[in-house]
């Protein structure tokens, strides 16, 4: 007795087309696809890092404006104070762009 689930329908489900970018269709042509999966999950990953420390920076940003946006020397980032507080509450030092004589 026959199965059902013998018919040339069933047959020619993607499931049965074998490892086929694009199915079965193409000639018998193998093309691996693994790398595709493996770069869409590397993107995934890194954009998901990418959002998460973009929003840490900005509630670090927020955190050391409101704690002191009330000071004298806040804004002024050659002063020492701002310097200090910078460094103390971020761990490094205030970045310092050089402009570049031409």
């Amino acid at each position: 007795m026959a199965s059902k689930f013998s018919t040339p329908f069933f047959n020619k489900s993607p499931i049965n087309q074998g490892g086929y970018e694009g199915g079965g269709d193409i000639g018998g042509q193998y093309i691996p696809t693994s790398h595709m999966y493996t770069d869409m999950f590397n993107k995934i990953g890194k954009a998901a890092i990418d959002i998460d420390a973009r929003n840490k920076k900005k509630g670090q940003d927020e955190d050391f404006a409101d704690k002191h946006k009330k000071e004298s020397w806040y804004g002024n980032t050659d002063s020492e104070e701002y310097k200090k507080a910078y460094a103390s509450h971020y761990g490094v030092q205030v970045p310092t762009y050089k402009k570049q004589i031409t």
